[in-house]
């Protein structure tokens, strides 16, 4: 209790502390909020338990300095300790489609690609995206024979290829949506699913998202 104190009360991004405890013994506690560092991960040379938030261990020695420099040592196996970027989990490049495909030609195809939303694009510039939902709905309103761009969602959510995984779970889960259009400069360079950002930040393994693995668009359907 008292290390997660002191950690939220400095909005430390981590934290580890050693006790000295009676009869020459350690307790070292471990507390982690980012992704990029798991306290299980960081204990676990020293027989510690715990999980990726919190961890500790319970030691037969007081060497406190020799522990410390092994926790040390621990964080240089790591490396750059860093917040993973959506473009370190990104999917690219990016299926599309052409803003004049007749919606009725992307419905007979969509059951056979593993999509339940495709990004619209005219030159490599991101100009709406449209899901199943939308598709059924221009179904029943007897407009299958429009083209994309007339049904498609145009106020669509994007990020950048720079923005923190985390951040952009937080975009999509704010928003409801399983993905999002990452675009640099205007232009589209990948998609991200909420699945994928997951399984990234706290090692889930659920099966995956049926868009991180799309089947390729034929090219006459390309944008």
């Amino acid at each position: 209790e008292l290390v997660e104190r002191a950690l939220r009360a400095e909005g430390l991004d981590a934290l580890v502390v050693i006790f000295v405890l009676p009869g020459e013994r350690l307790q070292v506690v471990a507390r982690s909020h980012v992704p990029w560092l798991s306290a299980g991960w960081l204990l676990d040379p020293l027989g510690g338990s715990g999980h990726h938030g919190e961890a500790e261990a319970l030691l037969p020695t007081s060497d406190a300095t020799a522990i410390k420099r092994r926790l040390l040592d621990r964080l240089g196996e790591a490396g750059t300790l860093r917040p993973q970027r959506v473009r370190d989990v990104m999917t690219t490049p990016v299926h599309t489609i052409a803003a004049d495909l007749p919606v009725a030609t992307l419905r007979d195809h969509l059951g056979e690609w593993r999509h339940t939303g495709v990004p619209v694009a005219r030159g490599g510039e991101l100009i709406g995206i449209i899901s199943r939902h939308d598709i059924e709905e221009a179904e029943r309103a007897g407009r299958l024979g429009e083209p994309v761009s007339a049904v498609m969602t145009r106020d669509v959510l994007t990020t950048g290829s720079d923005t923190d995984v985390e951040e952009a779970l937080q975009i999509m889960t704010k928003a409801d949506i399983g993905r999002l259009p990452i675009v640099d400069d205007g232009r589209l360079v990948g998609i991200l699913t909420r699945t994928d950002a997951r399984r990234l930040l706290y090692g889930e393994r659920a099966p995956r998202h049926q868009d991180t693995e799309p089947v390729p668009l034929p090219p006459s359907l390309a944008g």
